[in-house]
């Protein structure tokens, strides 16, 4: 599942990117309702996406932080006793980067390409819900019958 999950966060962000525009189309048409739906969906989404990126993230940082501390405080402690070689020792290397696999790059620039499209599609219509039927409807007539033989004259 942890090969997947990398490429369902890639889908989660593309999802979420779609909701967050159509969320900017209908804040333009003034649907407010759809607004709240749509940016609801959104923020969901786009949790799914990165919370959980931001969370180790945040985690590794505090972590190596409080290793930071800890390595300052025995080497004030040693430089206290009096142990100089402890106080100025180097500090120790820092924890090897997780690669960004190349499929999943590749993944978000697809998906990033797709929103993209889709925006532009969108604004080229003219952001309207209806813009496909406008031009059909307001061009076309309703043919009114014609009697297919004169009326009769009244008899007098």
């Amino acid at each position: 599942m942890n090969a997947v999950t990398s490429y369902l966060r890639v889908l989660a962000g593309f999802f979420a990117g779609v909701a967050t525009w159509l969320a900017i189309v209908s804040l333009v048409q003034l649907d407010f309702g759809s607004v709240v739906i749509f940016l609801v969906m959104a923020a969901g989404l786009w949790y799914l996406a990165i919370g959980r990126l931001i969370r180790n993230r945040f985690a590794r940082v505090k972590a190596a932080n409080a290793a930071l501390a800890a390595r300052a405080q025995a080497g004030h402690e040693a430089f206290l006793a009096g142990d100089s070689s402890a106080a100025f020792a180097l500090p120790p290397e820092l924890p090897e980067r997780r690669p960004v696999r190349r499929g999943v790059v590749i993944a978000s620039v697809v998906a990033a390409g797709f929103v993209l499209i889709g925006i532009v599609g969108d604004i080229s219509d003219g952001l309207d819900e209806d813009s496909s039927t406008a031009g059909t409807t307001s061009t076309s007539t309703i043919p009114v019958p014609t009697p297919a033989s004169p009326a009769p004259a009244p008899p007098a």
